[in-house]
């Protein structure tokens, strides 16, 4: 009982501690960069705090918690709203599990949104984790790597890596995430307008270990309805 005590309080400092860090540091840069005034800081941190917060039916969008958490910071603004961006950041938080490189780490049925539950949604996350592998590889590994490694496998390369490294790494920047978001965009936002390029789509599906009824759905949403053109690697 001890320990589900301590393991619920700690919870609860990270939920009010990131929350409280937003507040101090908007409050403190007034004329920052991403356009945030003094009065977007409660809807921020009412999205944050429920973003940590685990829902008692996983995947089921608690409004009374985010009610209470509207209440703790002060927001009386359009609840719909702020239910809306807590949810749309419950599922980005949802789709970055990709970025621990094995399947099984992120549910799908417990994605709240139909945009989140999309394949091509799901097929955007895994290459956004894959780039951001690469370039932190590249930019903390180079000479233990090497080469770029094959953004499929980056993943799990940079996990190795980590494991047997110690340090600190340096971090992306700003303008590199936005570099990172962008490469990805345009991969998976833009329909493939040959047959290689559908190929590649479902080569990558594949390397990823989806299964073949995932292949199909893949298939579809590249518009591949032929069988004959579908490649499926050995």
């Amino acid at each position: 009982m001890i320990a589900i005590e301590q393991e619920m309080m700690e919870m609860q400092n990270m939920l009010f501690g990131s929350a409280k860090k937003v507040r101090e540091y908007f409050e403190s840069n007034p004329d920052n960069t991403y356009g945030v005034d003094k009065k977007d800081i409660p809807l921020m941190q009412v999205a944050i705090a429920y973003h940590e917060y685990e829902e008692e039916r996983k995947g089921k969008v608690d409004r009374e918690q985010i009610g209470k958490l509207c209440e703790e910071y002060g927001y009386t603004g359009d609840f719909e709203r702020v239910v809306q961006i807590s949810t749309i950041l419950k599922d980005a938080d949802a789709l970055d599990r990709e970025r621990f490189g094995t399947r099984g780490k992120l549910n799908e049925e417990y994605l709240r949104t139909n945009s989140a539950k999309s394949r091509q949604m799901i097929l955007f996350a895994q290459k956004v984790n894959g780039i951001y592998a690469q370039k932190m590889l590249d930019k903390n590994y180079k000479a233990e790597v090497g080469d770029k490694v094959n953004v499929f496998e980056a993943v799990r390369k940079l996990q190795k890596m980590r494991k047997s490294n110690g340090f600190r790494e340096k971090t992306l920047s700003v303008d590199e995430m936005l570099e990172l978001f962008a490469e990805a965009r345009n991969e998976y936002t833009r329909a493939p307008n040959d047959v290689e390029k559908k190929k590649n789509v479902i080569r990558a599906t594949s390397e990823m270990q989806i299964t073949s009824t995932e292949i199909q759905k893949a298939e579809q949403m590249v518009g591949i309805h032929n069988r004959e053109e579908k490649v499926i690697p050995k």
